[in-house]
């Protein structure tokens, strides 16, 4: 709503003035705004919870690009550098088989597979294990109410509690110390067949021990 950051013939910003605000939000929400539309467009492809080649779903942290990370393209596509039907054409998805990862869960699924060679499948809804957040006020002052924000939306829209990609080596060799980032822990390395990354990069394991720091 960028109109409230015009100043009125008082010199106050419309942000400021209750009647400007009301009007600013009605347009921004009626059926053909510009903004609603493009809401639409993201709960739309949000929704799309069994699509592996949904690129809103990744984690932006621990999805690798070379030199860079998912964030970056995200931070574009939140400043409006991309338009909301944006499909990212520049992320392919791979084909899997049962041969690459045993626990496929199908015979053909394709996802998307990072510069360091980690798939990123979405979890069936049965797997998901997440825990609402409540948070009151003096627990406020501590926690990072982004981050609990983070895993509770994708660019405005809801997900549902519990959502994360199931990621595993291209090859369906287990992680030897690989390293992860982690939201609340930090940087940690793994040794699993598989690990849990959650929309707010959140990181935990799939069956197998970790530890805290190591090579990959």
């Amino acid at each position: 709503m960028a109109a409230l950051e015009a100043y009125n013939e008082a010199g106050i910003q419309h942000r400021h003035d209750p009647k400007a605000v009301i009007a600013a939000a009605a347009e921004a929400m009626s059926a053909a705004s510009a903004s609603k539309q493009a809401l639409d467009e993201v709960k739309q492809r949000v929704n799309r919870l069994l699509n592996d080649g949904e690129v809103l779903l990744l984690p932006p942290d621990n999805f690798h690009l070379g030199d860079r990370r998912l964030r970056a393209l995200f931070d574009a596509y939140r400043r409006g550098d991309r338009a909301p039907t944006d499909r990212f054409p520049e992320l392919k998805t791979v084909q899997l088989t049962k041969d690459d990862i045993k626990w496929l869960g199908g015979d053909v699924r394709h996802a998307h597979v990072d510069t360091r060679g980690n798939a990123f499948l979405n979890a069936h809804p049965t797997a998901y294990d997440g825990g609402t957040w409540e948070v009151d006020e003096a627990e406020a002052e501590r926690t990072k109410l982004s981050e609990i924000l983070r895993s509770l939306y994708r660019f405005g829209a809801a997900l549902p509690d519990g959502f994360h990609h199931d990621v595993q080596s291209r090859d369906g060799s287990p992680f030897k110390n690989e390293l992860f980032d982690c939201s609340r822990r930090g940087e940690r390395a793994f040794t699993a067949q598989y690990v849990n990354i959650y929309p707010d990069d959140v990181v935990r394991l799939g069956k197998a021990r970790t530890t805290r720091k190591g090579k990959k």
